[in-house]
């Protein structure tokens, strides 16, 4: 059976091995449930909405916010 113990464990693993922005932006944020007003994470937030995912992201979507 997995734990909350070993998903975090394995989160902060995936951090070590991982700088991409998004990556540590999600991790930290969803996974390993850092505050929203944490000042770490809000400099990371930065980075995470510049990079080339979201950038992506929000040049295929249409008007209404759907992606085509």
């Amino acid at each position: 059976m997995i734990t909350c113990e070993d998903i975090s464990q394995n989160a902060k693993a995936l951090l070590e091995f991982c700088e991409y922005p998004a990556v540590q932006y999600k991790v930290k944020f969803s996974i390993l449930d850092i505050p929203y007003e944490d000042r770490e994470l809000s400099l990371l937030r930065k980075d995470f909405l510049k990079s080339d995912i979201v950038e992506e992201m929000y040049q295929t979507q249409s008007g209404g916010g759907l992606h085509h």
